[in-house]
């Protein structure tokens, strides 16, 4: 994203009654963007003055000079929490689910599935991508821009609005739907780490991604 839709952001905020409580910057991997600080910063002048949100969330692998030295100077920082993912084979990960296993290919699936949501988007919360608001992050980094729907709202949501559009389009296409109750009874998604299975490709991602291939993916921005 860039610095002006940052600045966008913000004044979106500003003009909600009720502002979200928790603000993370996610990746890939943040600390590399070119105006990573200066984002940062603009963020921490708003939550110093925010009634809602107190600090920054930024969520980084810990890895590379640039994210090293982040960790370094802003070490104690009152509005800004570095959380550093796990290295490597620590904590020890048995399983895990394959995000490119699609949900829409498994047999009787029922798009209204997608309108129950699953527990990452509960953890995650609303996403803002360069292409505008997602009910999820995932939603719109991980499979919009590979299908290249143009789903990404360009204006700050109402509290009322279900993203029923983006949930019945793109959760079909999310492999962490399946860890929701009813795809966990009817099919185990999960891939055996110990075995070293491959992570699943389902046929919908393999047709989305040779598509991705064969055409540029165009996304109006927010």
């Amino acid at each position: 994203m860039t610095v002006a839709q940052i600045d966008r952001f913000i004044g979106e905020l500003d003009a909600q009654d009720a502002p979200p409580k928790h603000i993370s910057l996610l990746g890939g991997e943040p600390t590399v963007h070119p105006d990573f600080e200066t984002i940062l910063l603009r963020l921490v002048e708003h939550v110093m003055h925010s009634p809602a949100c107190s600090a920054i969330d930024v969520v980084t692998n810990g890895r590379g000079r640039r994210s090293r030295d982040f960790l370094k100077d802003y070490k104690g920082h009152p509005n800004v929490r570095f959380h550093v993912s796990p290295k490597h084979g620590h904590p020890k990960i048995e399983y895990f689910l394959p995000f490119n296993h699609a949900p829409v290919d498994e047999d009787g699936f029922s798009a209204e599935v997608a309108l129950c949501g699953c527990r990452y988007q509960v953890f995650l919360g609303l996403g803002l991508t360069p292409f505008g608001y997602y009910h999820c992050p995932i939603a719109g980094g991980g499979i919009d821009r590979v299908l290249g729907l143009d789903l990404g709202k360009k204006n700050f949501p109402t509290a009322d609005d279900k993203f029923e559009s983006q949930r019945k389009s793109l959760c079909i296409y999310c492999g962490f739907l399946m860890a929701t109750k009813e795809m966990v009874e009817r099919s185990f998604a999960y891939c055996d780490v110990a075995t070293r299975e491959k992570p699943r490709i389902s046929e919908a991602w393999r047709n989305a991604y040779e598509k991705y291939r064969l055409r540029a993916v165009s996304l109006s921005r927010y």
